[in-house]
């Protein structure tokens, strides 16, 4: 038999020395922390960053996959390559020119 002390909610468990995860950040802000970036390009990113749309970054990105595709798809198909010729190949081998 259970007791109502006994009884434990149902959820997640949890470890008593959970760590608390860093904050997420973007793309941007994990670049501007970086060692290699300059004060200017810092500045050039802050400059950049909120003129930004995502959407209409991802509409431009589609329409020119789009497009590739039909190039591609559109273009006739390729002939095939006569065979090479090989370098060491005088002529045509003959029965009487092959050593016996």
């Amino acid at each position: 038999m259970v007791v109502d002390s006994e009884v434990h909610l149902q959820g997640p468990r949890r470890r008593e020395d959970h760590q608390e995860c860093d904050r997420p950040t973007t793309p941007a802000t994990r670049a501007g922390r970086h060692d290699a970036v300059t004060a200017e390009d810092e500045k050039t990113l802050a400059d950049v960053y909120p003129t930004l749309n995502p959407a209409a970054i991802q509409r431009k990105i589609q329409a020119l996959t789009a497009r590739l595709l039909t190039l591609t798809t559109a273009k006739a198909r390729a002939t095939p390559k006569p065979p090479a010729e090989r370098p060491y190949a005088a002529g045509p081998a003959t029965p009487d020119a092959r050593a016996s």
